[in-house]
């Protein structure tokens, strides 16, 4: 059986859902391990035992890619557009900033 995880790792610890259950999260002390509990889950769920479990759809976007060239995009900006520096944080998870 294959099925998408979606996991970070927070305080020495995997923590993550089933990509189509993304409510119903789970956490191992080891990756293997979260796998496991998740199937677990996942398992439950399709076997009917989490009765309010309904499966997240998601609806993938238009790719609207090679339709307008960089010039175009930004002669859409308005030109009272004010922008402004957001403090985003540092990092989470794996990412590279």
């Amino acid at each position: 059986m294959k099925i998408n995880i979606i996991y970070k790792e927070e305080n020495e610890w995997f923590v993550g859902h089933v990509q189509e259950y993304p409510d119903y999260e789970s956490q191992g002390k080891t990756l293997n391990e979260l796998k496991e509990n998740l199937l677990d889950i996942y398992e439950d769920i399709t076997k009917g035992l989490v009765p309010d479990a309904k499966p997240f759809h998601f609806t993938p976007a238009r790719c609207l890619q090679g339709k307008l060239s960089l010039q175009e995009l930004v002669a859409r900006i308005p030109k009272n557009y004010n922008r402004e520096e957001v403090e985003w944080g540092g990092p989470v998870g794996r990412e590279n900033w």
